[in-house]
């Protein structure tokens, strides 16, 4: 099962977004069945604005260590405008696979 942390890191005006989702195939129960991918919500959180970058990075770390349980994560980033230095940070604090 793959699960992939998804994280949106916002700025003054918009707050940060976290969300699990874990992606699998069924087990094809017949000899003609195709399954197709299948994903399932495991997490939605909006961080509340004003918290600081740091706080955000452990809280990303903190719920993918959690999200360990359905399968080994991934951290997808958006690393354009605030999201670099976050990028910088999650491969300083952490051994996750990231992509930005």
């Amino acid at each position: 099962m793959a699960v992939t942390v998804g994280c949106d890191i916002g700025q003054s005006v918009d707050p940060s977004g976290i969300v699990v989702i874990s992606s699998y195939v069924p087990e094809q129960t017949h000899i003609d069945d195709r399954p197709e991918m299948r994903h399932r919500v495991r997490w939605v959180e909006k961080i509340p604005l004003g918290t600081g970058y740091p706080a955000v990075v452990e809280r990303i770390i903190t719920v993918a260590e959690a999200a360990a349980y359905h399968g080994p994560p991934v951290i997808v980033l958006d690393a354009t405008g605030v999201g670099r230095p976050i990028l910088d940070m999650l491969r300083q604090r952490t051994s996750i696979s990231i992509r930005a």
